[in-house]
């Protein structure tokens, strides 16, 4: 065994031995001494964790090499999206009770037709996009398991596979083995990356089957075959049929590439742009044919399906003001502790810059395609941010694996002339596992990671650890002991409450933004924490001449 061979087994010891420890601590919740020691030994064996697989990452030689780290960096993926359903008996956010609805719908009719309609309204569009509702009521029906545990970890477990496709893109276009192994690190530790795997949403599943795509794409242009060209059409075809939002995006993505080779073929003929993508031109009519298929199937599915959601999309980003959001969270309300981390993913941007200015300076053609597709997202985002109203977050979403491979480069590169130089190669790999750890701890909110977390409703749950079975035992008290067609005031936080666990049709359930006005016949909510409507902290102290009918502890229902 050569000595980076015993390094790499050392390595992968300690951080096996750390996974283990962290899936007790989620799960468990343990106060080792004191909130301080804890939350400081949670910090610090997370930033160790990540110096040690970015390490290991820089010793690796050859492809079996990997395997000293893959193991590992497979449960942590899992782990970071498992957070809290582990820390929870049950899904504490309300997208995917909606989602599931539709997964009990397929699983109790056996068809699309939405028979649930009068529980929740909106079913008709959900199994419109049904690709995710399919392969979930499958797994159901086929493995028996409840399905509030596939709800719980159905995601969390995809956010293995998606590390993997990372690596693979990242591999078909680098050939690099550190930096897709770095660049699978990065995307799977992403904030938003983990959030979204972390629920039962089609946007985290979705994912996967986008990296696919342009890993076909990629390959398909490589070699022409039936076999790629099949797989190039299942993969726009699942990725389209995932969800509303995902197929509007693979459309405006692929029209501003297919804009892009347009001006390559019929402008810039034997500019610098061709003779960067002299292999890329050979085939451009076949390119052009192909990105042409995918913008008119996405955009078709649309129109010939559910057209209310294009329209809508369409009246939304032409009549609503642009988000105008902020490049860097800031505002009396939010945490500087928020700000600090949310900022750590334009670190990733920087670093993905210095990469893609080597691109163009060095003309490689595979990863200068990579980087007109990136460019193609970062356009969209600036216009969904500053010209129309779209959901920014999503397409961020889209954005951090693909940075995270020219972050990647960077990275090796960096650590390639740091490595005779012990100092400044530790000083490096300690930043990087800060913005790793900075990614997993911004993915949700403080209390789930640190105890004793201040009370803030800028927040879920005004970030206090809700008690999840004393929720649903409130939905089931409602389910019991009201009439199916009362009217339910809810906080945004207990909105879920008579919805699933009740049963309740989600037309009569609504949010309540000024206690003095309260018109419905029940009203839930959580006396212990502050509850923000509209920018507001509402007063409760409103509530306290109703007459309460119901208390557990956790929620009360007044009338």
């Amino acid at each position: 065994m050569t000595k980076i061979n015993r390094v790499l087994t050392l390595i992968a010891i300690v951080t096996n031995i750390l996974n283990a420890f962290f899936l007790y601590f989620f799960k468990l919740s343990p106060i080792l001494y004191n909130d301080t020691i804890t939350n400081l030994l949670l910090l610090s064996s997370s930033i160790i964790y990540f110096m040690l697989l970015v390490y290991g990452t820089f010793l690796i030689e050859k492809s079996k090499d990997l395997f000293y780290l893959m193991p590992q960096s497979l449960v942590m993926a899992f782990t970071v999206r498992a957070i809290p359903n582990l820390r929870l008996s049950y899904p504490p956010l309300h997208d995917p009770y909606f989602y599931i609805t539709s997964v009990i719908n397929i699983v109790d009719f056996g068809t699309l037709t939405p028979h649930l309609l009068k529980w929740y309204y909106q079913l008709d569009v959900l199994l419109s996009w049904p690709s995710l509702h399919i392969l979930t009521s499958e797994i159901i029906l086929l493995s028996n398991v409840d399905t509030i545990q596939i709800m719980r970890y159905f995601n969390p477990l995809m956010g293995c596979i998606f590390l993997i496709s990372v690596y693979i893109l990242s591999y078909e276009i680098t050939e690099d083995l550190k930096t897709s192994f770095v660049a699978s690190l990065l995307a799977s530790m992403g904030d938003l990356c983990v959030f979204y795997q972390s629920e039962y949403h089609p946007q985290g599943y979705s994912l996967i089957i986008y990296l696919f795509l342009i890993y076909i794409f990629f390959k398909s242009k490589q070699k022409r075959s039936a076999i790629n060209s099949s797989l190039l059409l299942l993969f726009v075809v699942s990725f389209v049929t995932i969800h509303h939002f995902s197929s509007i995006f693979l459309a405006l993505l692929f029209f501003e590439v297919l804009i892009f080779l347009y001006v390559v073929k019929y402008i810039l003929p034997h500019g610098y742009l061709r003779n960067i993508l002299t292999n890329e031109v050979k085939n451009i009519r076949l390119d052009i044919n192909l990105v042409t298929f995918i913008v008119v199937f996405s955009i078709s599915y649309h129109l010939f399906v559910y057209p209310n959601v294009m329209e809508h999309f369409i009246i939304s980003a032409t009549s609503y003001s642009p988000l105008s959001a902020q490049l860097i969270n800031v505002g009396k309300s939010v945490p500087l502790y928020k700000t600090l981390i949310s900022s750590s993913k334009w670190i990733l941007f920087l670093l993905a810059s210095i990469s893609a200015i080597n691109v163009i300076r060095k003309k490689e053609n595979r990863m200068f395609l990579l980087l007109i597709i990136l460019i193609c997202i970062l356009f969209a985002g600036i216009l969904g941010n500053y010209v129309v109203n779209s959901p920014l977050d999503r397409i961020i979403l889209f954005y951090i694996p693909v940075t995270s491979i020219f972050a990647a480069s960077t990275i090796v590169s960096l650590d390639s002339a740091f490595s005779k130089k012990n100092v400044f190669r530790i000083s490096f790999i300690f930043f990087i596992g800060l913005v790793l750890t900075a990614g997993v701890l911004n993915s949700q909110t403080p209390c789930y990671f640190f105890e004793n977390s201040d009370v803030n409703a800028d927040y879920w749950y005004s970030n206090q650890m809700p008690n999840m079975e004393l929720y649903a035992a409130t939905g089931f008290w409602i389910g019991n002991y009201t009439d199916i067609d009362s009217k339910y005031g809810t906080e945004f936080d207990t909105y879920i409450v008579s919805y699933f666990y009740a049963s309740r049709p989600l037309e009569n359930i609504s949010f309540v933004n000024n206690y003095q006005n309260i018109i419905s016949h029940y009203f839930i909510y959580n006396p212990k924490i502050p509850y923000e409507q509209d920018g507001l902290i509402m007063n409760k102290e409103l509530l306290f001449n109703h007459h309460k009918i119901y208390n557990n502890n956790e929620l009360e229902i007044i009338v």
